[in-house]
């Protein structure tokens, strides 16, 4: 069973910092500059930002839809 915490940062331990053209997990993640929102259906790598800089990515706090998933709740 996944915990708050890990259902928060998506991770087990501290939260992970991804930059672009990493290989980032399924998931939502929020660009630390922008707010932009990136959602990854299947392990792939994360936008560049192309205005020079070094685009940083956190990743998101989960929906309700989310938790629901996680704990099996649309399931019938």
């Amino acid at each position: 069973m996944k915990t708050i915490d890990t259902l928060l940062t998506g991770f087990e331990g501290e939260a992970a910092v991804f930059f672009a053209g990493m290989p980032a997990p399924r998931g939502a993640y929020v660009n630390v500059e922008t707010g932009r929102i990136i959602r990854v259906d299947e392990e792939s790598v994360l936008p560049a930002s192309f205005d020079g800089r070094v685009a940083a990515y956190v990743p998101s706090p989960p929906t309700w839809n989310d938790i629901r998933h996680a704990y099996g709740a649309d399931e019938n």
